[in-house]
């Protein structure tokens, strides 16, 4: 919850430095194991009076634990070709969980619909805000 005014959602056309800087705002939330659920751009605030971006609406959100070192293998050790939905994995051994990648992969879609060439618009930050 905002106790103040956080900013404006971001509009189309935004820089692509912008962009950089709301997908380094996530790897940031990826590195303290949160995983932000629902990275669209609405969910990213722009301030006029302040530089850089606001990741809001953190409902969705998980939290993530370290995965654990792979130890060495055995050539010899037999191992399991499928794990069961049971387990969170499916029968082809990927996970059926959402991993900081999704998150990332999510937000560059959304981002890329907002970007603009720099050469073709150039625009002050006032204007990347929605009154």
């Amino acid at each position: 919850m905002f106790l103040s005014f956080g900013g404006f959602q971001l509009r189309s056309p935004i820089p692509q430095t912008l962009a950089d800087d709301a997908i380094s705002g996530l790897h940031a939330i990826h590195q303290l194991g949160v995983l932000q659920g629902d990275p669209a751009a609405r969910n990213i605030l722009v301030h006029p009076d302040r530089p850089g971006i606001t990741w809001i609406d953190f409902e969705r959100a998980e939290f993530v634990r370290p995965r654990a070192v792979l130890g060495t293998l055995s050539p010899n050790r037999k191992r399991k070709l499928g794990w069961s939905h049971e387990e969170g994995k499916c029968q082809n051994g990927k996970s059926s969980k959402k991993i900081p990648a999704s998150d990332i992969g999510q937000a560059k879609t959304e981002l890329a619909r907002l970007v603009v060439k720099q050469r073709v618009v150039i625009s002050t930050d006032a204007n990347l805000i929605r009154p």
